[in-house]
């Protein structure tokens, strides 16, 4: 029985001491078991963070005269210049798209410079008003112009900044939702696949005489539900709709909207534009 016991007890000492022993090893050899651990499940590449790019748009201080000619633009008093400048510092860019929705009509969009981008080009929605009444069942005004434009850029490399100008046709304020929206694919290095990335801003009424806009960059209303966005045409000069139900186009519009109102018959309307509000399909992997 003590023989037995005395047996035991030298096991025990001898397995303890080889755990002690291979303890102090393992510790001299400053194993991370978490890390080994780690290293021996199946590696899943990780979703990268999406790249940021900076963007913005700035309203310009214009001193032209009403009724000046500026490149090819008779300006109106209620006319603005205003800059939408993109900058990527960040990794190469593939198919990107902005979509805006001004508080205003564009009349004229043009691209100022574009360095290291590729293939950039636009799409506005200027569908003719198209107008019927009693005695003139089809009234068409065809230089309608649009608040809305989407522009597409195949490839915005590493370094580059591009710049567009817009002129708007800001009569008065109109009651709507008006946002920037910017989206554009990315590789992620870790699994090599394509990602789309995409923000959407409300664009804000900052003053109106002079009209300064701006994207409010800390709202974010992606992935968000029943966000709405306006999208208008305006007839390129006001349409006074008259007593007996017809129509007129006011030719020398000079951009005064609250002269053309005061200055209104009995009966008279001015027609400023004519739209509708819609949802965003706020996915992020939409477009």
């Amino acid at each position: 029985m003590i023989y037995k016991m005395t047996i035991k007890i030298i096991i025990t000492i001898l397995v303890l001491s080889a755990t002690l022993f291979v303890i102090r090893f393992i510790w001299t050899k400053e194993i991370d078991f978490r890390k080994l651990f780690k290293s021996k499940l199946p590696q899943i590449p990780p979703i990268e963070a999406a790249p940021v790019i900076e963007y913005g748009i700035t309203s310009m201080l214009t001193k032209y005269k009403v009724n000046q000619e500026i490149d090819g633009i008779i300006w109106r008093s209620n006319y603005s210049k205003h800059l939408l400048t993109i900058i990527n510092t960040t990794e190469d860019l593939y198919n990107a798209i902005v979509s805006i929705h001004y508080p205003g009509a564009i009349v004229v969009q043009e691209t100022k410079s574009i360095v290291n981008a590729y293939n950039l080009t636009f799409s506005q929605f200027n569908e003719p008003f198209t107008i019927g009444s009693k005695s003139n069942p089809s009234f068409i005004t065809e230089n309608a112009i649009s608040n809305s434009v989407d522009i597409s850029i195949e490839k915005v490399n590493k370094h580059s900044t591009i710049t567009i100008e817009f002129i708007l046709d800001y009569r008065f304020k109109p009651d709507g939702y008006w946002q920037f929206d910017i989206s554009y694919e990315y590789f992620n290095k870790g699994n090599n696949s394509k990602y789309r990335h995409r923000i959407i801003n409300p664009i804000e009424i900052r003053s109106e005489k002079p009209l300064i806009l701006g994207v409010y960059k800390s709202i974010d209303y992606t992935g968000r539900d029943n966000v709405k966005c306006s999208q208008d045409i305006y007839p390129f000069t006001p349409i006074i709709s008259e007593p007996d139900g017809s129509w007129k186009q006011i030719i020398d519009y000079t951009g005064d909207w609250n002269g053309l109102s005061g200055s209104l018959g009995k009966g008279e309307r001015a027609l400023g534009f004519a739209g509708f509000d819609y949802v965003v399909n706020t996915d992020k992997e939409f477009k």
